[in-house]
């Protein structure tokens, strides 16, 4: 009789016991792995899990052989090196077998690399310049509304800090300094990097007075300043409508194609009237990602 699987939280608890976790311990261990990391194994562990029903194999003490069967199983169903990876990964996190570093795992996946080698995630780039050169040719920060500074925001951000949009999502007000010459921007809540002596991001932009139309400084201080009016004069994001606005850039030079697709909530196109923030002003209160959350064809 076929046995429901059960969720990958609950094989990966069960498998920390067995390894002689205590079980008081056990959460603390789970909080070394991410929601994310979950969620990918949890896919993984299914297929082993229903894998060892069928050949009758206890999925906690399976043998390397019959991993290795496993593994082919799903390389013939067409899934990549780092597919297969990952499942490795997943299963090397439950079962007693040294999965890693077994010899005949390793030439296994050797052999996978010269039959399906690794692609890299993106087989072109595009060359900034032409993202700046757009922007040099708009208006300046005053003359545009908040859908446009909105996006060029997002993108100079991105262009700038060379940072995941999961960690530009992380911005909050609170943690922005504002001074003479650049804008520091602290990320404090845990990233994809984040890790015992590592040190949390810290965004640097340098106000380039040369030419503000590209300066990557003076479109998040003017769009503080336009939202401030539309919080009444207060820095708080929670003074906008609920209602949401998608919205998209698409970019095109030569064959260049770039594209960025913006959620932004917003009632209406503020510009009003801006004003040169003080040296000394705090910015302070709210997320920034909640007023603006953001997918794209930058890499996450």
């Amino acid at each position: 009789m076929e046995i429901p699987y059960p969720g990958g939280s609950a094989l990966i608890r069960t498998a920390l016991l067995k390894q002689g976790i205590p079980f008081h311990s056990v959460d603390t261990s789970m909080a070394s792995i991410s929601a994310s990391t979950l969620k990918s194994y949890d896919a993984s562990l299914k297929k082993w899990w229903y894998f060892c029903q069928e050949g009758e194999l206890d999925i906690y003490e399976a043998s390397i052989p019959r991993i290795i069967e496993f593994l082919q199983l799903e390389f013939n169903k067409g899934l990549s090196f780092s597919a297969l990876n990952g499942i490795r990964s997943a299963i090397s996190l439950i079962t007693t077998a040294d999965v890693k570093d077994d010899l005949r795992v390793s030439r296994f996946f050797r052999g996978i690399s010269k039959l399906r080698p690794p692609k890299p995630k993106y087989d072109c780039t595009w060359d900034p310049k032409d993202i700046l050169d757009y922007y040099d040719s708009q208006q300046m920060n005053e003359k545009l509304d908040l859908k446009c500074l909105s996006e060029k925001l997002l993108i100079l951000l991105a262009i700038v800090t060379g940072q995941r949009i999961h960690t530009l999502s992380l911005i909050k007000i609170e943690n922005i300094r504002v001074s003479k010459d650049k804008i520091e921007i602290l990320i404090p809540d845990p990233v994809k990097t984040s890790g015992i002596n590592v040190f949390q991001p810290l965004l640097l932009l340098p106000f380039y007075r040369k030419n503000l139309k590209i300066c990557p400084a003076t479109p998040l201080r003017d769009y503080l300043n336009v939202t401030s009016q539309s919080r009444g004069g207060i820095l708080k994001m929670d003074g906008l409508s609920s209602k949401y606005m998608s919205t998209s850039l698409y970019f095109n030079k030569g064959n260049v194609d770039f594209s960025l697709t913006l959620t932004k909530s917003s009632t209406t196109k503020v510009i009003g009237t801006y004003e040169q923030p003080k040296e000394d002003d705090k910015v302070t209160d709210m997320m920034l990602k909640d007023a603006l959350s953001f997918q794209g064809t930058i890499s996450e």
